[in-house]
């Protein structure tokens, strides 16, 4: 069962605050992110226009397309990739289009 914060008032009841996300499960959360932006790496730039993403996200995809052979710098730029999809509005849009994608589904119904 995941730790509660909970403070002690002067009479002695205690008043339990939210549960946060273990430092292990934004980890993992993080992980998913950066493997998804790893898969919009791999599509093309037609078909990443029409996804709804940043334009910050859509420099650092293709800043990596155009990096071939360099493993440091390509390891970083999907680190950064995945911090831009932590900060994205909708991540779950952008799941969604890439479960229609691999359905086989237009982008746009």
């Amino acid at each position: 069962m995941p730790r509660k914060n909970s403070f002690q008032l002067k009479d002695g009841s205690l008043i339990d605050t939210v549960e946060r996300p273990s430092r292990s499960q934004k980890k993992r959360d993080s992980l998913a992110l950066q493997k998804i932006g790893c898969e919009l790496a791999s599509l093309s730039a037609a078909v990443t226009d029409l996804m709804p993403i940043s334009d910050d996200l859509r420099r650092a995809l293709a800043d990596l397309r155009a990096m071939e052979g360099l493993d440091g710098s390509r390891r970083r730029q999907i680190q950064y990739i995945g911090r831009l999809m932590r900060e994205e509005p909708d991540p779950d849009g952008i799941r969604e289009c890439l479960d229609r994608l691999k359905q086989g589904l237009p982008l746009r119904p």
